[in-house]
């Protein structure tokens, strides 16, 4: 795999609906699904991580890099790799 330092391309998941149960009655909802990656820092450190959304209920009101502060990007990317037996 290739370090990518095009920040914008990496993958910050995706909203999907699906069904729970919520006070008896099944109801779709809206829920984020996070894609992991490998981040490389200004540091030095090579870290997983994913893309944290904005989220007022969360005290986040700006998306950021998990282990990064807000504006703080990373300086390349890698996808994180599947099991070589994974379908």
């Amino acid at each position: 795999m290739k370090w990518r330092t095009d920040i914008e391309t990496a993958p910050k998941g995706v909203v999907a609906t699906e069904e729970r149960l919520i006070s008896g009655q099944l109801r779709k909802v809206e829920v984020y699904v996070s894609v992991p990656v490998i981040l490389a820092t200004k540091c030095g450190r090579v870290v997983k991580s994913r893309w944290l959304p904005p989220d007022a209920g969360f005290r986040r009101p700006v998306g950021r890099w998990e282990g990064f502060q807000p504006y703080e990007d990373p300086v390349a990317w890698m996808p994180w790799p599947a099991h070589p037996e994974a379908n």
